[in-house]
């Protein structure tokens, strides 16, 4: 599996270890800015990509026009209110996980994500 992770140093390092807890083998690549996040998806075809913090809408609707990945937003929600999540989700997210939670809900939810793509080969037959 690969996955890039956008955003939050700390953030991402919670998230890195929960993902290699679950898959060993992953190749994480991370990213700080959310320019260098969308470059790193051009160049590596993640099949799922994991925000580390709020990114701006904008920011998930330009890496839904590059792939069809899973997007995953990892976000302290500092309001108290619903509006940065439906405003995420609205954007193109997959999933809105507030922090703080467990390694163990994080890498049930990139799991779950992950399922629901479909395969090399089937798409591939979907294709023709």
């Amino acid at each position: 599996m690969k996955a890039v992770l956008i955003g939050d140093h700390e953030i991402r390092e919670t998230a890195s270890t929960s993902l290699k807890l679950v898959w060993p083998d992953v190749a994480l690549r991370a990213a700080h800015m959310a320019t260098e996040g969308l470059e790193l998806v051009r160049l590596v075809f993640p099949d799922i990509v994991l925000f580390c913090g709020m990114p701006l809408p904008a920011t998930i609707q330009a890496l839904r026009r590059l792939n069809t990945m899973p997007v995953l937003v990892l976000a302290y929600q500092y309001k108290g209110d619903e509006g940065e999540v439906v405003t995420a989700l609205q954007a193109g997210a997959d999933v809105y996980i507030r922090l703080p939670c467990g390694p163990s809900e994080i890498t049930a939810w990139v799991g779950a994500l992950l399922r629901r793509q479909p395969s090399p080969q089937t798409a591939e037959q979907m294709a023709r």
